[in-house]
């Protein structure tokens, strides 16, 4: 009795479910048997409740039906095969190689026929099928034809293709458009500046735009003295030049002379800034092959971050697809394809892992306009003005602002900086063209569901030094409107060489073209084998390390040398003049283990820069030899140092210290 109710039930319950169109694939009935290949019904009902929830009305019996008719020819088992084994990949490495993706592409129009169109006019003859099952259904099938189906993570790849005729001819613009850059690297040497360092090799990526520019990072030309690019399906590389250089905003464009470089090249086109949590794409040459490669992510944060290019603070994205090394000046798109940024660095810790960063468009098309009207790239705007948050309440009754007033705190302006002879110490700055500044330094972003907020010093980083920005500032309770002209920051200690570093579009002149260095030269002055540079933020990086610190009280000396590092100019071409090393001779005796000091007065005169300290020593020279009897040449430096030499016994030691280290001059030709 017992074994014919369960015979009953059984034969009852499949011809309910025989009845609504419910079938458990083999697949499916195989999965539901243990090692042992007993059938627990519990785990039967469970299954057979999931699949009546997920496909209702015979809708995954439709399925199928209709996917076989969407993948009839011979080569579509092998295409599902291969998206499959690519979807894997994606989740693995996040990084897709250029010939498994091209093969997958061009396999695709062999299902051409099952496009969207299509799939939905068969599934519209399955009438049992509610308006969701159909929906569900084409979703469902297009996923299998093609990778990530329906989603927009990539583009290349989501049901865009299988709607746009020509999405397929998008992709291939999107490819095409991108450029692996060849570049011979001859890096001055900070210590020697009369000699460069040994030159290097690397590889990045980069991408064509309109006026048949390319579009990379600053760092990837850096001191170039042969840059090469090649296009993906290209066996030749052409030699490039560069247009211009914004190391601040660590952006470059390229150009190419020979035309056929041209032909059959892709163009990209610019989006919008993406939102958070949208998918983007990564697109180059990293390491780890020679094909393009794609990696896939979602925007993270946007917000002011610092450039490790120059040190300059502006708005990036940060994302967390993998950038490594080879991927900088590689596009960063979305799911339209559209750029919406360009990769230039990481954040490498090892606890951090796929943590990139992303030059976002806007700060791209500010680079390029200020190209467009100045020749050149002149630089970050800013205010020139020290700020401080108010945030406490004890502060802000101190400077009588009401519950109502918000804004930050002037402590301080920039000696050369327009803003000082408008806004004073103890000043509140409450707000820029309109735009209420919050407590804590910040402006609204944009609107959206995410309601972003920047520091405020981005709102500047989008102008340009002839703007001027109206501002409403607090004064000892009073409120007043005033105008500040912007300015472009005048830093002590340049961020970039700046001497023999230019270009002229016009001419096409300068650095970059016909085979001379990218970048500036480091200017010296030797006297005595005492060699005097011009303190830059490069020479910092090469000099300034951990194993030059090994006592205290050198820490405290090079210490107060970096505290330089963020302060501005006080004067025109102000500089800070070191003493970097000293070569030894038998006329600098006891000096010779001296270096990295920052020389304070020579023969009692203050030294405002490289130039002004050989204006000096000429003019000693001369007096000298007018009056025999004062023959020293007196260096006081910021720590209390002093260094004394004969003036006859330098002079005369220069030409042999020359020869002995391969000097061409005792100073650099700017000098001259």
């Amino acid at each position: 009795a017992v074994a014919m109710f369960f015979v009953a039930l059984t034969v009852y319950t499949l011809q309910c479910i025989q009845s609504h169109g419910y079938r458990l694939s083999f697949t499916g009935m195989k999965s539901l048997f243990n090692h042992q290949n007993i059938l627990y019904p519990s785990t039967a009902m469970s299954a057979m409740i999931n699949t009546r929830d997920e496909y209702r009305s015979g809708a995954k019996r439709t399925k199928s039906r209709i996917l076989n008719m969407a993948l009839k020819e011979k080569d579509e088992a092998r295409l599902i095969a291969s998206g499959s084994e690519i979807s894997k990949k994606r989740r693995s490495t996040k990084s897709i190689p250029a010939a498994t993706t091209s093969t997958v592409l061009k396999e695709t129009p062999t299902v051409k026929s099952a496009s969207k169109k299509s799939i939905m006019k068969i599934v519209a003859d399955e009438s049992r099928l509610s308006e969701m099952d159909r929906n569900l259904i084409v979703s469902e099938i297009i996923s299998k034809i093609i990778p990530n189906g329906d989603k927009k993570s990539n583009g290349f790849y989501g049901s865009d293709f299988l709607d746009d005729e020509g999405a397929d001819n998008k992709h291939d613009e999107l490819l095409n458009g991108v450029v692996r850059i060849y570049c011979t690297h001859s890096v001055p040497n900070f210590g020697m500046p009369w000699q460069r360092q040994k030159q290097e090799f690397s590889t990045s990526s980069g991408f064509i735009i309109d006026k048949k520019r390319i579009i990379t990072n600053a760092h990837a030309v850096e001191y170039g003295s042969l840059i090469q690019v090649k296009k993906r399906q290209s066996e030749k590389k052409y030699v490039a030049s560069v247009v211009a250089v914004g190391h601040e905003c660590d952006l470059a464009i390229l150009s190419v002379e020979d035309p056929t470089f041209w032909e059959n090249s892709g163009s990209l086109v610019f989006g919008d800034i993406p939102d958070l949590q949208e998918d983007v794409a990564v697109v180059g040459f990293p390491v780890g092959g020679d094909s393009i490669s794609i990696s896939s992510g979602v925007v993270s944060r946007i917000e002011m971050q610092e450039y490790a290019q120059a040190s300059a603070e502006l708005l990036a994205i940060q994302i967390d697809a993998a950038i490594n090394p080879g991927n900088s000046g590689g596009p960063v798109v979305n799911s339209r394809n559209e750029v919406i940024g360009v990769a230039f660095q990481s954040l490498s810790e090892e606890d951090i892992e796929n943590i990139g960063y992303v030059v976002p468009v806007n700060v791209i098309h500010h680079f390029l306009d200020d190209v467009d009207r100045h020749g050149k790239f002149s630089g970050v705007s800013g205010l020139g003005v020290k700020l401080q948050g108010m945030d406490n309440q004890e502060l802000r009754n101190h400077y009588n602002m009401t519950a109502e007033d918000t804004g930050v705190l002037v402590v301080g302006t920039a000696a050369l900086a327009p803003a000082s002879k408008v806004l004073r110490k103890g000043d509140v700055l409450q707000s820029l063209d309109g735009i209420k500044v919050a407590n804590d330094g910040t402006i609204p972003f944009r609107e959206g569901s995410f309601k972003e907020r920047v520091q405020l010093n981005y709102y500047f980083t989008q102008r340009f030094a002839t703007d001027v920005v109206n501002v409403e500032v607090l004064r000892q309770g009073e409120k007043l409107k005033l105008e500040l002209p912007l300015w472009v920051p005048q830093y002590l200690i340049p961020r970039t060489l700046l001497q023999n570093n230019y270009i002229n579009t016009a001419t096409n002149a300068g650095t970059g073209f016909n085979g001379s260095i990218v970048g500036g030269v480091p200017s010296y002055l030797m006297i005595g084998g005492l060699v005097m540079v011009a303190l830059s933020r490069e020479y910092l990086d090469a000099e300034f390390k951990v194993d030059h610190m090994q006592h205290y009280e050198h820490w405290t000396d090079e210490l107060k040398t970096l505290s330089l590092a963020n302060k501005h100019r006080e004067e025109i071409d102000q500089e800070v003049v070191l003493l970097s090393q000293v070569l030894a001779h038998n006329c600098n005796i006891g000096y010779e283990t001296h270096r990295n000091l920052v020389l304070q007065s020579f023969n009692g005169v203050t030294v405002r820069s490289l130039k002004h300290l050989k204006q000096l020593i000429d003019i000693s020279t001369v007096a000298m030899e007018e009056k025999s009897n004062h023959n020293s040449l007196v260096f006081e430096f910021q720590n209390g140092n002093v260094m004394v030499l004969n003036r006859d016994a330098a002079i005369a030691a220069q030409q042999q210290l020359c020869r002995e280290h391969f000097i061409p001059t005792h100073c650099s030709l700017d000098l001259v």
